[in-house]
């Protein structure tokens, strides 16, 4: 019978274990795959602490060894699978993955995550003043790393799978619309306004087609056929600090979708043609220029939506208007469709929406006098 291996102490020491010349003691084991592994520590109670967790995750099918990776090693494997992204998500991946280097959520062993850590994380995130809807894509991110850690038997269960609203009441502001006589009164005004005449015709645009404004900035005018009356949408145009403007795919497949031209929008588009002066060539082709001959882009033109609102308000001060950004009008356009019973799948159709719910639920913005007036129109009907 062989003898039992001892430590320098007279210790005797089990399977896989044994001490190094330093005096640290190592304990030898395989993975869930076979691959030899070692865990060390300078204490021998210490290290068997550590064998009884190996020895449950082997018994539970997980992997023991990258289950010592952190939160922020996770999420920058989990980010470093994904291609083909998008400039802005690019740029949101690394504002997330800073804020989990400099928090200690981040450094933390994701075998040792638990579902109320990932809650009281978030909760101290939003005591600091982030918003409901940033917390809510960043849970959605690292919640896809924790999945990702679940379908390779790293862990059992993703600490992220509850709501974000079953901690944080949704404070994002809601996009306000304006009535279809606000809408009108609007357009008068940026119509006769002497500065804000130069919007009038993108509004008009954005107001009865629905487009995103990036969708609007990269029309160029194959996409427009005058003829049949409808508008191709299969591209954005995005403009970037660093790379300037950039031509995007549509945001999803659904973003591809040929939209109707009404009269209103025929008339702009041809008045928009027909004004162009000084044009660069390298942006001939794009309908909406700036007076600079270049496509215009977002930050310019919700600069000069906020001085037409401004100008309206100083007019309109019994009744000013909420404030307005490029993709209120998306919204507007939507509700007014909703409120003109259009079918709802034709709708999602028109919006590029992959999923209807984000159709009826975000972008249709229904009052009490509309539904009101629904039913009862229904019901009279019936009697």
């Amino acid at each position: 019978m062989s003898e039992k291996r001892k430590d320098n102490r007279g210790r005797i020491l089990r399977t896989g274990e044994s001490q190094r010349k330093d005096g640290t003691y190592q304990y030898r084991y395989a993975d869930i795959f076979g691959t030899r592994r070692y865990i060390y520590d300078a204490n021998l109670n210490k290290l068997r602490e550590k064998e009884k967790d190996v020895q449950k995750q082997l018994d539970q099918g997980l992997d023991y060894a990258n289950g010592k990776m952190t939160v922020v090693g996770l999420y920058e494997q989990y980010v470093s699978t994904k291609r083909n992204t998008r400039e802005n998500t690019k740029k949101s991946y690394a504002y997330f993955a800073k804020m989990l280097h400099n928090d200690t959520f981040g450094r933390k062993e994701i075998l040792k995550v638990k579902t109320l850590d990932v809650k009281k994380w978030l909760i101290k995130l939003h005591d600091s003043g982030l918003s409901y809807g940033t917390l809510n894509t960043l849970k959605v991110v690292v919640g896809g790393a924790f999945k990702m850690a679940c379908e390779e038997n790293i862990i059992l269960k993703n600490p992220c799978a509850f709501p974000l609203s079953s901690i944080i009441s949704n404070d994002a502001n809601k996009k306000e619309v304006l009535s279809l006589e606000q809408q009108k009164e609007f357009l008068s005004f940026v119509r006769d306004d002497a500065w804000g005449s130069k919007c009038y015709d993108i509004i008009v645009v954005l107001l009865n087609t629905g487009m995103r404004i990036g969708e609007l900035s990269g029309l160029t005018i194959d996409d427009v056929d005058f003829e049949r009356r409808r508008i191709k949408i299969d591209h954005q145009l995005q403009y970037y600090d660093k790379k300037g403007y950039t031509v995007e795919k549509a945001k999803s497949k659904s973003g591809n979708r040929v939209i109707p031209m009404s009269d209103d929008v025929y008339d702009s588009l041809k008045r928009l043609l027909k004004k162009r002066n000084q044009i660069e060539r390298e942006f001939d082709d794009y309908v909406f220029l700036n007076r600079n001959g270049r496509p215009i882009r977002s930050t310019t033109f919700s600069n000069s939506l906020r001085q037409i609102r401004k100008r309206y308000n100083e007019i309109h001060q019994d009744n000013p208007l909420p404030n307005i950004t490029p993709h209120s009008f998306r919204h507007m356009f939507c509700s007014n469709m909703v409120n003109a019973k259009m079918n709802a799948k034709m709708l999602q159709y028109i919006m590029g929406h992959a999923d209807i719910s984000v159709t009826l639920n975000v972008y249709s913005h229904i009052d009490y006098d509309t539904v009101e007036k629904s039913m009862l129109d229904i019901l009279n009907v019936k009697n």
